[in-house]
Order: structure tokens, then sequence, then C-alpha cells
């Protein structure tokens, strides 16, 4: 009888835990949030991947985020793309072996900061 009331108490534990959210750092984890991480100092450490190591992961699911270390920048995955956290227009996508620039023109210049005046403009002497 005694194992059957602790096996029954056990039961409901891990059913109440699995139905609630979950609080770091705060014993009331907001509602709408399945994960509450509370603190006035420290912050929440994404995990960190070589360009290398984030372009060739298989399968990553759509909203991944992760911080590349070659590029210093957050990125997440959506669709086939990889999408840096930015608020530049002027960033350098990244989909599977293929690496690209998707300004507003759309034009991509090597060999200079000033903005490339056609599809691929390469700067420099000859």
């Amino acid at each position: 009888m005694y194992f059957k009331l602790t096996f029954f108490f056990i039961f409901l534990g891990i059913r109440s835990i699995i139905a609630q959210n979950v609080g770091i750092g705060t014993n009331t984890p907001h509602a709408s949030a399945i994960l509450d991480i509370t603190s006035t100092t420290k912050g929440l450490l994404a995990p960190r991947l070589t360009n290398e190591q984030m372009i060739t992961m298989p399968s990553p699911a759509n909203g991944l985020l992760i911080y590349n270390t070659d590029q210093n920048k957050y990125y997440y995955y959506q669709n086939t793309t990889w999408l840096p956290v930015s608020s530049s227009a002027n960033t350098w996508l990244y989909s599977t072996s293929h690496m690209y620039n998707n300004p507003v023109s759309f034009n991509v210049g090597i060999g200079s900061n000033v903005a490339p005046l056609e599809r691929l403009h390469i700067f420099g002497e000859m």
C-alpha cells in the first residue's frame, strides 16, 4: 500500500511539472513563457559555433538561434537560410555552401567599401 501511494504522488508531481512553465531566477514565471529566465546581473549565453559548424549543421529547426564566432554575430535559421540578427539590410547570408550579399540594390562589390555599381563590381587595377 505504501508503494502504491508513493508512486501515485510521484506521478502527480511529474504531471504538474510537465503542465507548467519553468522559471530560472524567478518563482513566478510569466504565463505566456515556457521558460522565463530572470536576472539583473547575468545574461543568456547562446550556443557558439564557427561559420563552418553553422552552415554544415544537419537539419536546423526554423527559428534556431546561434552565435557565429567567425562573424561575431547572432544568426537564426529560416527555411533554408541562416539570417543575421541585424538592423542592417546590407548583410551576408549563408545557405548550405553558399555565401551571398543581399543589399537593397542586389549588387556586390569586391575590393572597396563604396557602394557597388553593378551586380558584381570588382574594384582595383588590372
